[in-house]
């Protein structure tokens, strides 16, 4: 089954940019943890049909498109076995670019 968004949202992948690794510690049991960063990393998968024409440019590009995108915006959909990350044009504020 193949997941193709509409209604100018983007098929994404979020990912971890983060080179620390995850460690163990104690808290106190009335601890309430942060909501975390407002914006993540996301790997661009494809893009609906009626999208900014630069998406085409994303997709038609060779390897990997790393966005930054407004972390409360993705949403989840879940169809038998899959979930799917998908996120509307609007709630990408930048384009993560290797410096050579």
């Amino acid at each position: 089954m193949v997941f193709v968004p509409v209604n100018k949202h983007l098929l994404v992948e979020e990912i971890n940019l983060s080179n620390q690794e995850e460690t163990l510690i104690a808290l106190p049991e009335d601890y309430v943890k942060k909501a975390g960063d407002r914006y993540c990393t996301v790997r661009f998968i494809c893009h609906a049909d009626d999208c900014w024409s630069m998406y085409d440019d994303l997709f038609d590009s060779n390897g990997d498109v790393v966005l930054a995108v407004e972390r409360s915006m993705i949403e989840e959909v879940f169809i038998k076995d899959n979930k799917y990350s998908i996120v509307h044009q609007n709630y990408v504020v930048g384009i993560l670019e290797e410096i050579e």
